[in-house]
């Protein structure tokens, strides 16, 4: 799907879309858990957003993901990486994703794999959703913490706007990057409908006793 040249955001407000490139590639299905589930379920809600235009830069790896995103609001695109490789995905994310995203003459780079491209002048969105590389070093490997490290901060202070999915990854996020409270919003992850709650309250007691949940109870 292509779209009339000369199609851009006017902030204006005269109507014209919003063009967002999003790079896609830190999300592996079946390896990166909930970084997928946040993406998938954001995208699938953005795609639906008048007014905007999506350009997913994805991998042989990951585009199934977004086969059922509206093709009239969506666009993918493959980066030509294959297989899973971790050092040259962050190459690709740094090179030629804002190339591509330029190219395409989108107006913003949603980033959620917290780091933003270290090249290009593309405005861009930081999304992060851990401190892990901080907070449980162990549980990563020494590359991805080292990266990370480094990175973070610095893509903190490269975006221009930095999304938290809590106050305390915004505060974290703060200290490390030294940013004012300005440049971060927070942003909660949603919950799936499948969460809603029921209003059959015996249906609600019978899986309890099932189960052997007393109340209160907290589902996490």
């Amino acid at each position: 799907m292509r779209y009339p040249s000369g199609m851009r955001h006017d902030r204006s407000g005269n109507g014209a879309p919003l063009r967002v490139a999003v790079n896609t590639l830190s999300v592996v299905p079946l390896r990166t858990g909930g970084g997928e589930t946040y993406l998938v379920n954001l995208l699938r809600h953005l795609a639906r957003e008048p007014g905007v235009r999506l350009l997913l830069l994805a991998s042989t790896a990951n585009e199934s993901l977004f086969r059922d995103l509206p093709p009239e609001t969506t666009e993918v695109r493959l980066v030509p990486m294959t297989g899973r490789s971790v050092p040259l995905r962050l190459a690709l994310e740094h090179v030629l994703v804002p190339a591509m995203a330029s190219r395409w003459g989108a107006d913003v780079l949603f980033a959620p794999g917290n780091a933003v491209p270290l090249l290009g002048s593309l405005p861009s969105v930081l999304a992060i959703q851990s401190m892990h590389y901080s907070i449980v070093p162990e549980q990563m490997d020494r590359f991805r913490v080292a990266y990370f490290k480094k990175l973070v901060p610095l893509s903190g202070r490269r975006a221009s706007r930095v999304v938290a999915v809590s106050e305390d990854i915004a505060r974290r996020l703060a200290e490390v990057a030294h940013l004012g409270p300005h440049r971060i919003r927070v942003v909660y992850e949603g919950f799936d409908p499948r969460f809603a709650r029921w209003e059959d309250e015996a249906k609600v007691e019978e899986v309890l006793a099932r189960h052997g949940v007393a109340r209160p109870f907290l589902l996490f």
